[in-house]
């Protein structure tokens, strides 16, 4: 179930989590599935700027956790833009293991999500 919003203001759209959490789930902030893809800007690569497309996997107030098909090296910064359209969230990426043939990213958010 997603657990995400858009709310329209006179600004822009922003994500906004409802509360709804795994009465299981022992974490700080609860994670949510999200079904949604993303786009990425990796901004320290090592040669420059990497472009990842993301499978978004779930979300909690802190961070998402995504599919990818390239390594990103965890203390990468990311400018994260959910599709169609959402704000960009500024994030690093906390762990990256393989996982079937792609990569399983961990992304810590530099700001939490407005609840």
């Amino acid at each position: 179930m997603v657990m995400l919003k858009e709310v329209t203001t006179a600004k822009e759209p922003r994500l906004t989590l409802v509360p709804a959490p795994f009465p299981f789930e022992r974490r700080r902030s609860p994670r949510r599935d999200l079904n949604a893809r993303a786009q990425a800007v990796q901004t320290h690569a090592a040669n420059g700027y990497q472009l990842l497309t993301l499978e978004m996997q779930d979300v909690s107030d802190t961070g998402f956790r995504a599919l990818t098909d390239k390594p990103v090296i965890p203390g990468s910064t990311l400018r994260v833009r959910l599709l169609p359209r959402s704000p960009m969230y500024h994030a690093t990426v906390v762990r990256c293991k393989p996982l079937g043939g792609r990569y399983e990213l961990g992304i810590r958010l530099a700001q939490p999500l407005a609840a």
